[in-house]
């Protein structure tokens, strides 16, 4: 990759904020996402030239419209989505907290799906072929105690990521 605009989505710490720094210290324009509004800045300020933030809350499906048009306004195009965002809760004495798994399964898979929708028209305008990295996680092959949360979440984002690669190839 040269010279790209790719879009990190849970850059506040971790693997994704690590990511997204090495991208734009490689030259690439990166627009960083998350909730942490203040982990974003601070990562933008060590990149100001190549690094932009869209905060937002995979949580809160009713501001996805208004990500979408901001995303809209700070480019024109994408040429690749980095989706990092994830989130684990455990199961503790096999409660089944409905809450809890409807929480995960927002923020990791069907946040995927969410930010696919905000970045459709944007990957179809890619300066070549559009580009999608996902990370998982080996819960999908080694089951965990206490992980049938994070497990089934990212085992629907691994089947989901796929069956996408069958339709896109």
């Amino acid at each position: 990759m040269d010279g790209k605009t790719l879009w990190v989505i849970g850059a506040s710490t971790g693997i994704g904020a690590e990511v997204a720094a090495q991208l734009a210290a490689a030259g690439h324009f990166v627009i960083v996402s998350a909730r942490d509004e203040t982990a974003l800045n601070k990562l933008c300020f060590a990149h100001p030239a190549r690094m932009k933030s869209l905060p937002f809350d995979l949580t809160a499906p009713e501001s996805f419209a208004l990500v979408r048009d901001q995303l809209l306004s700070q480019t024109d195009f994408l040429d690749g989505i980095i989706f990092c965002a994830s989130i684990c809760e455990y199961e503790n004495k096999l409660e089944f907290n409905y809450a809890n798994y409807q929480k995960v399964m927002q923020v990791n898979f069907l946040g995927l799906i969410a930010v696919l929708g905000m970045g459709k028209t944007l990957l179809k305008k890619a300066t070549g072929r559009a580009q999608l990295c996902v990370l998982s996680s080996l819960a999908t092959v080694v089951p965990f105690p206490r992980s049938e949360l994070y497990g089934a979440s990212k085992a629907a984002l691994d089947y989901f990521i796929g069956s996408l690669r069958c339709d896109t190839v």
